[in-house]
């Protein structure tokens, strides 16, 4: 993972939060909840606690039928927003990935459409062999399988507005739930979403050590962990900082737990693990196994 840039402004009653792909279709939205690809945190946006006769207030009110269709504890959510495509605008053929996506539901409804069958919505397990769903009525609320193809094509001269929300079978597989404040920042890589208020709360260091005999299988461990997308390489892959290169004594004293801290940081991309603390790194350093 890398970082994905400088987080967009704030907004003065919401949260901004990116979705490269729709935002390169042209696709706006009103985001309610939202999760980072693993379902470690599930982030409620003010809009969807708005209650003060404000920006967003009745938002949740209205997605409430939804709910109460499908039966659903609001708790369960882990991602929900308004979706609007522009006239004359198509969502290519694409399936969606993610570690959330196959334990989730995607609910689709439609909010503003053209019952004259001028939006076009496919789905199906290849590009091929998509077939067109029927979503020409207002409040239909239907289930697709997001994890198959699908496209959409406005050939309607108004914007297409859905809302689409996804949700879990059951609770345990969500990590925590966070109420964020009105013009909040969220700093996002491809596969995580953290606050900023956050950036800094954890210690910068590995998060794994592996330990090991010489040719016993520590370096294919470590590249392999290094393909999660969490994973953050660091500057090396043995450190080798808690046998050759702990800091030296300096006129005679031991180093402090500032400078040991400093130069055992120097080994990680100590800055993106400040701004993104859900991203993780690690030592692999077979020679620590001999050591107490």
């Amino acid at each position: 993972p890398r970082p994905g840039g400088p987080p967009p402004p704030p907004p003065r009653h919401n949260v901004s939060v990116r979705r490269p792909s729709h935002d390169g279709w042209g696709i706006g939205k009103i985001v309610l909840v939202f999760c980072d690809d693993f379902l470690r945190n599930v982030y409620e946006f003010p809009y969807w606690h708005a209650r003060d006769g404000g920006v967003g207030c009745g938002l949740r009110d209205a997605v409430a039928p939804v709910l109460d269709v499908l039966g659903l504890d609001p708790r369960r959510i882990c991602r929900c927003l308004l979706a609007s495509l522009p006239p004359g605008a198509t969502i290519p053929a694409h399936h969606d990935t993610g570690h959330w996506v196959a334990r989730t539901h995607r609910v689709h409804v439609p909010v503003v459409t053209d019952p004259g069958g001028r939006v076009l919505f496919r789905v199906g397990p290849g590009e091929g062999c998509m077939v067109r769903v029927d979503a020409g009525v207002e409040g239909h609320v239907f289930e697709i399988n997001n994890m198959a193809k699908h496209a959409v094509s406005n050939h309607w001269g108004r914007h297409r507005v859905h809302l689409i929300l996804d949700y879990v079978d059951e609770l345990s597989v969500i990590g925590r739930r966070v109420r964020l404040a009105r013009g909040e920042v969220l700093r996002q890589t491809r596969r995580s979403v953290d606050r900023v208020v956050e950036a800094g709360q954890r210690p910068v260091g590995p998060s794994f050590l592996i330990l090991g005999a010489q040719k016993a299988g520590t370096t294919s461990i470590y590249e392999k962990m290094a393909r999660h997308p969490l994973v953050l390489r660091g500057r090396r892959r043995e450190s080798h900082f808690f046998d050759w290169r702990w800091p030296a004594p300096v006129a005679g004293a031991e180093p402090g737990p500032d400078a040991i801290r400093t130069a055992h940081e120097y080994y990680y991309n100590a800055a993106a693990l400040r701004c993104h603390p859900s991203l993780l790194s690690g030592d692999s350093t077979p020679s620590y196994f001999p050591h107490p």
